[in-house]
């Protein structure tokens, strides 16, 4: 799944694999998937993780959050258990696109130094267009093809 705004930031989230692959009996265990998310923005490139920080119908909720946002209907904040990455829609959309903040904490952004401070939280703000929110949502939903709730 990849989020971009045009000349600008590009965020790309991708399922690497259940946490647990076999041999765990708990629901919550058996449905954490890690993710690998890759930033490129102006000043700064990097990879965050590999972090079981999603469970399978997180993932799925991601998945509707990003197709509803993309037909333009109104979202709610989305945060999720581990809270290493959440979504907003933070204003009405304009000619750039819909707003959307991605905020990335923890291991994420652990190892991310921008003006030599180490970050521990980042917000990012993408002005994505809405055929590429529809886009994401549909990379997202053939990904949990591979990776259904068990």
């Amino acid at each position: 799944m990849i989020l971009r705004q045009q000349g600008g930031i590009q965020i790309e989230m991708s399922i690497l694999g259940y946490q647990f692959p076999d041999g765990v009996h708990d629901w919550h265990d058996l449905n954490w998937l890690n993710i690998l998310v890759r930033v490129e923005t102006v000043g700064a490139n990097w990879t965050g993780g590999p972090d079981p920080s999603l469970l399978t119908t997180e993932a799925q909720k991601l998945a509707t959050w990003l197709r509803a946002a993309g037909d333009g209907r109104a979202v709610e904040h989305l945060a999720f258990l581990e809270p290493d990455l959440s979504f907003d829609v933070v204003r009405p959309p304009d000619e750039r696109g819909i707003p959307v903040a991605v905020t990335l904490k923890h291991a994420f952004v652990k190892r991310q130094t921008l003006v030599s401070v180490p970050v521990r939280e980042l917000p990012l703000v993408l002005y994505v267009a809405p055929a590429d929110l529809l886009e994401a949502a549909s990379a997202l939903e053939t990904d949990l093809l591979r990776f259904p709730a068990r």
